[in-house]
């Protein structure tokens, strides 16, 4: 249950009109180019002007066709559950009320049904390229998180990426109803009202994604020890599970803090001397820990540029290179050919 709020008629008011104006868009499947007709999808519903939407459907039918579609956007049961296809045609998930579903562009996907009884869903969709010039460096840090949202992903669906639940005790669904509101009354300057707030709903999902993340690795990968400081302590002997090698622990830690990491500091995070910690990296990957830092550096560096329109720059700081120059050697190096010449942004 949900508390009342003394706007409770305008917040209603708005949901009844946006659901309104669900059928009205324009929903012509258009082929995806480059599939042959195998691929059908959405275009950006909304104005040329707009590069937030919030849509409300309201029903208890509807049955997309498996498409694609151009832009982000997090799908939240707002009132009952529903289901949808997702990643592949024959993958029908339920997303329960208080759920969050999150895609990516060109992901598959469909909204299938509601399940037993009418359901309400908020959905908030973001223009691709608006996302990655200002909603991507909130979310850079995480390096799961950042190839999901720079995706898209050939696995299959994943629950940790794209489908979290919502604690009563998060803001998100009052952020969802502040941003209905303003979108169903807009006004001149919604847009700019509407882009932060966008924003924190992608940073408030991501920190309960991260919760849930993490809390799984401390169960599943490492030995809590932490006394309720937060550090992670992980000795030679309990760091990983029976199918977990150290390697991968290793790597997400250093995934984690690209821009900084350094031997000591990891190893001072995972409760190893950094002599042998840096053994046991050319044990487990055959590399030296400095040749590891270089290769999840450029994995990183390589999908920036080749899925958003980032700066070179900026794109240098967020894996660790102060200086551009020095980015451009490692990357030439790496790859033989510059950044530049394979950003298409």
């Amino acid at each position: 249950m949900h508390s009342d709020s003394p706007d409770d008629a305008v917040l209603a008011r708005a949901l009844s009109l946006l659901a309104a104006r669900f059928p009205l868009y324009d929903w012509t499947y258009r082929e995806v180019p480059g599939t042959s007709g195998t691929e059908v999808g959405f275009e950006w519903f909304g104005g040329d002007d707009e590069d937030v939407m919030v849509c409300v459907f309201r029903g208890s039918s509807i049955g997309e066709r498996f498409h694609r579609h151009g832009f982000f956007f997090l799908n939240y049961a707002y009132q009952g559950d529903y289901q949808a296809l997702s990643h592949r045609p024959d993958n029908l998930v339920t997303v329960h009320e208080g759920e969050m579903y999150a895609g990516q562009p060109f992901s598959g996907y469909a909204l299938h049904s509601s399940v037993g009884r009418q359901c309400t869903i908020v959905g908030v969709l973001v223009r691709t390229q608006t996302f990655y010039r200002e909603f991507l460096p909130p979310v850079m840090a995480d390096a799961e998180l950042l190839d999901f949202y720079l995706g898209p992903r050939d696995d299959a669906f994943s629950d940790e990426f794209r489908h979290v639940a919502i604690p009563d005790s998060s803001p998100v669904r009052r952020l969802l109803e502040i941003m209905v509101v303003e979108y169903a009354n807009r006004r001149g300057d919604s847009q700019q009202v509407l882009k932060p707030l966008a924003l924190a709903l992608v940073e408030l999902v991501a920190r309960e994604w991260r919760t849930k993340h993490t809390a799984e690795v401390g169960r599943g990968e490492m030995s809590d020890h932490s006394g309720g400081t937060g550090a992670i302590t992980v000795g030679p002997e309990n760091t990983t599970g029976p199918d977990r090698p150290i390697s991968s622990v290793i790597i997400k830690a250093i995934s984690r803090d690209l821009g900084r990491v350094s031997l000591r500091a990891l190893a001072d995070r995972l409760g190893y001397h950094p002599n042998y910690l840096s053994t046991l990296v050319r044990k487990e990957t055959g590399k030296t820990f400095s040749q590891l830092v270089l290769q999840l550096r450029m994995e990183r560096a390589a999908l920036l540029v080749e899925r958003t329109t980032l700066p070179v720059e900026e794109i240098a700081r967020n894996v660790g290179y102060s200086s551009t120059s020095n980015f451009y050697r490692a990357y030439m190096g790496y790859f033989g050919h510059s950044p530049r010449g394979t950003n298409h942004g």
